[in-house]
Parts: C-alpha cells; structure tokens; sequence
C-alpha cells in the first residue's frame, strides 16, 4: 500500500510540474532550459566569437593650444593633447581597418589596440567624409579578420550583433534587432542609407561592426540618436556594401570617385509643388543646371523634375543623389523628366564628382527684413571674392534669425537670393518691392544659392 501511494504522488508531482510549465508557456514565458533558447544563445556566441577578434580600439589624438588649470597655466598657452576614442574591425589580415571618419578627423597620432592587447601605431590609407567612413592601417601579419557580408539581403526584425569598445570598455557585445533600413536626412553624413538597430551603441561604439547572426559583418556602428548623449535604443550603421566600395577604392587609390550629373535638385514639397504648378508628388527639382557640365549638354533645364534614372523610378532628391553617385563614370544613362507637364527622355554620359568647399560665415551687417526674418545686403565684387560667389546678380544673406520664418525654410546666412516669386533679384530693393506685393497668408518663393548649390525655398511671410 505504501509503495502504491509513493507512486501515486510521484505521478501526481509530474502531473503538476507539467502543467505548471505548460501554463508558463502559454503566458509567454520560454523555461530556462529550452531547446530554442539553448540553441540560439549558441548561435551568439559563435557570431561574436567569430567577429569580436578582429575588433579594435582606436585611440586618435592631436596637440592643441589650450590654457592649463596649473600654475603656469595661467599664464602660459601649454599645448595639450585632444583625445577621441572609438572602434574599427580589421578587414584584412594584413593589417587594413575600417573605421568611422569622424573617429580619425584630425588626428595628429593614431593607436590601435588588437583584443590579445597589442597596441601599434597606425597610419591613415584614405578618409571618405562623405560616407563617414576611413581606412587604417598597423604594420602587422596574420590578423583575425571580419567577413563583410552583403547588407541588401538583411530585414527588418533579424537578429543582430554590435561590438565595440563603448566608453573604453574594450570588446563589449550587445544584442538586438534591424529596427529599420534606407534611413536617411539624418545629418550624419552626405550619403546615408543607414541601418537602424536597437542594439546598444554608445560613444566610444563608432567604427565598430553591426554583425548578423553567421558572424558576417553587415555595417559600421556611426551614430545614436540621443536626447542625453548615452544610447536611447535608436543606432545607425552604414550598410556593408556601401563600406565595401570605399574600403576598396580607398585602398587601391587613395580616394573614392562617384558619379556627377550636374544639378542642383531638391525634394517636391506640397508648397513647392504648388508654386511650380508641378503635376507630379515624387521625384528630384532640377533648381540649377551646372554650364558645361554632362546635364547641361544633355539638354536638361531648371525646373525640370526627374522622375526616373536609368530605368529607375526616381523618389526623391536623396534617392538621385545616391543612385547617380553609384553608377559607373563614362557610361550613358536614360533619364526621364517633367518638363512643363510634358515628359521627356534625355541621355546623359555621366562624368566624375569633385568636391566643394562650403563658404565661411558672414559677419556683415546690412538691412533688415523683418518679414522675412532675415539680413541682406547687395553683392558687391569684395562680398563675392570673400565668399567665393559665382553669382552675378543676387542679395547677399548676412544673418537670418533662429527660428524665424527663413530660418525654418532651411535658408542660410552667407547664401545668395537670386529670385523671388520667379523675378530676378538684383538689390536689396527689388526684394522689398517683390515683397511689398504679397498678401497676408501668401507665401513667397525664393531661389537661394549656397556654396555654388541652387534650390527654392517657399516662405510665408510674417505680417
């Protein structure tokens, strides 16, 4: 009878075990020892193990004049050293990194330190400010290296892997998932078509690789969205097959080439849209047609809106940009435009982007323009010469006010009005006079140019 009712309580025990996990299950709860969970914590660690060697801690530095907080301090300029710490992951085993620009940005002296705790001295192959991403180099052989994997196949809600070294806690490892892709007007960099991760990046992550769960690298940490400058669950890597490309051409010449159309483009606003008697929502308005250049020999012309780029349906101005930097120099491409509610095809042969230099900031004084919450004065052949402006004709911008109504339309001081409501600006007067004319509730559309870009901005007027 005993050994009955032993066995009839250790089948009552295994009953009641059973359907408390199978309630704990159902609740949403996974056991600790579940096959799954077992399974894809195993999947982890072998990413990260098979990433995290070639991660590195980059140290940059340069001297600067600065007053000390000692004695002679006080009254001597004692030069110090400024310093920025960040990660890279070595991309070849002789010796090669990949970085994030803004980690080497003026540095002076660069140090890497391997994660068997090897430090070298490093030099610059080449900087791409563009993208925000740099190449490295240490005098060494044999090195743990990172597979690149291709960035277009991930999604959305796949598991990834971050690793770097945040606030110099070297080859830190956090875990979390794509949040998003193709985020960009960031203002990060020029070219952005960023992965978003909620994994966990912080300063000190930048230059450190956004791994897949194989252990393949599929970006380069860069950037946190914060409101405290510590992570907030919003990251940004720069996807791997754009990192690629400038590895490659960074290494094998020094320096990356894109492809170069020759307009200014913005994107189409309901405002814009509505002053330009536009027909279409999507695509990139030509604002400027560069002389000489292989759009002005194609025939394009402003005010042209492109709606499609080698057989590409064309969004908006990011999306041009992007595509015509990423096709072949030399090669002739199709592109379709709406001119005057009419669409045309135009061939292009598109040539080589170089780079330009914004101009400095203005400290002129000239008049007012309340309305418009704005400085102007008249471009004289000195204004042009100082600030390096092609324009012949035009109103120079001295200051425009933090929140006003240019401000918030995106103009900026030391730009050039060169039309307004369509009428060419030559004075500070012509502005006024145009001005003058516009109702309450109106807006008015500019043309700006700045640092030889043109676009239009719609602005409604205060009263």
């Amino acid at each position: 009878m005993a050994t009955t009712r032993k066995k009839l309580m250790a089948v009552t025990i295994a009953a009641v075990l059973t359907m408390t996990r199978a309630a704990s299950v159902q609740a949403g709860e996974v056991p600790l020892e579940s096959p799954t969970a077992r399974a894809l914590g195993e999947e982890y660690q072998k990413a990260a193990a098979a990433a995290a060697p070639a991660v590195v801690h980059v140290a940059s530095s340069r001297q600067i004049g600065g007053l000390g907080d000692d004695f002679f301090g006080k009254f001597f300029e004692i030069p110090r050293d400024l310093m920025a710490l960040g990660s890279g992951v070595i991309v070849r085993p002789d010796g090669y990194i990949l970085t994030n620009y803004h980690v080497i940005k003026g540095s002076e002296k660069l140090k890497v330190k391997t994660q068997d705790g090897r430090e070298f001295s490093a030099e610059v192959v080449g900087i791409d400010p563009p993208t925000d991403l740099a190449v490295i180099k240490i005098n060494a052989g044999e090195l743990p290296v990172a597979e690149l994997g291709d960035s277009d196949r991930i999604a959305v809600g796949n598991s990834v892997l971050a690793i770097g070294n945040p606030f110099g806690l070297d080859s830190t490892v956090t875990q979390g998932i794509i949040s998003a892709k193709g985020r960009a007007n960031v203002g990060i960099a020029d070219y952005e078509d960023f992965i978003q991760t909620d994994a966990a990046i912080n300063p000190g992550n930048s230059g450190g690789p956004l791994i897949n769960i194989g252990g393949r690298v599929i970006g380069i940490n860069t950037a946190i969205f914060s409101r405290s400058g510590g992570f907030q669950g919003i990251g940004f890597a720069i996807p791997s097959n754009m990192a690629k490309r400038v590895l490659d051409e960074l290494i094998s010449q020094g320096h990356v080439t894109r492809g170069y159309l020759g307009v200014t483009i913005q994107n189409i606003t309901p405002e814009l849209a509505q002053a330009l008697n536009l027909t279409v929502d999507q695509g990139a308005v030509v604002t400027d047609v560069i002389p000489g250049s292989p759009a002005a020999k194609a025939g394009f012309q402003k005010g042209d809106v492109i709606v499609e780029f080698d057989g590409r349906k064309i969004v908006d101005a990011r999306q041009l940009r992007s595509t015509v930097a990423t096709t072949a120099i030399g090669s002739r491409v199709g592109v379709t435009v709406i001119r005057h509610e009419n669409e045309r095809k135009l061939m292009v042969a598109i040539g080589e982007q170089r780079m330009q230099e914004a101009p400095p900031a203005s400290r002129l004084r000239g008049t007012a323009i309340d309305r418009l919450g704005l400085e102007v004065r008249d471009l004289t052949d000195q204004i042009r010469q100082r600030y390096n402006i092609k324009a012949k004709t035009g109103v120079f911008v001295v200051g425009v006010i933090a929140g006003g109504p240019a401000d918030t339309a995106g103009v900026k001081s030391a730009s050039v009005i060169l039309e307004a409501n369509h009428k060419d600006i030559a004075s500070t007067k012509d502005l006024e006079k145009v001005l003058s004319k516009i109702d309450p509730g109106d807006n008015i559309l500019l043309l700006v140019q700045e640092a030889g870009l043109k676009y239009y901005v719609v602005i409604r007027p205060e009263e």
